[in-house]
């Protein structure tokens, strides 16, 4: 890869987890990670990161695939960063609907981070 602050050439080790496809089987939603790699120093701890995070993906898919369809599009407007009322006004649906969802997916994930 090249990057404007960089003409040269870096390496960079990346995994990418498909979360949900669309009605098509197209990816919707994906979570990557690229970290860079430096030929000159050992790579071994950069790779074992990298290891580690498939890993929490494989080990937590089945947790994320007991979300409903619905819930599982409240997470995606959610991590987007989308209000309740926003996500409410994108789906059609009250801000209590929303906030349900929510308090439904947080106890499903086993989560207790405070909504936005």
């Amino acid at each position: 890869m090249r990057t404007t602050e960089n003409p040269d050439w870096t390496w960079y080790l990346s995994t990418t987890k498909i979360l949900m496809r669309d009605e098509k089987e197209a990816p919707l939603l994906t979570i990557t990670m690229a970290l860079p790699i430096d030929p000159l120093h050992h790579v071994t701890s950069k790779v074992s990161r990298l290891l580690e995070e498939n890993n929490f993906l494989r080990k937590n898919l089945h947790t994320y695939k007991q979300l409903s369809a619905r819930e599982q599009e409240i997470l995606r407007l959610w991590a987007l960063g989308k209000s309740a009322c926003e996500t409410g006004d994108d789906l059609f649906i009250s801000v209590a609907t929303v906030e349900t969802h929510r308090r439904n997916i947080k106890r499903k994930l086993g989560t207790s981070s405070p909504s936005s």
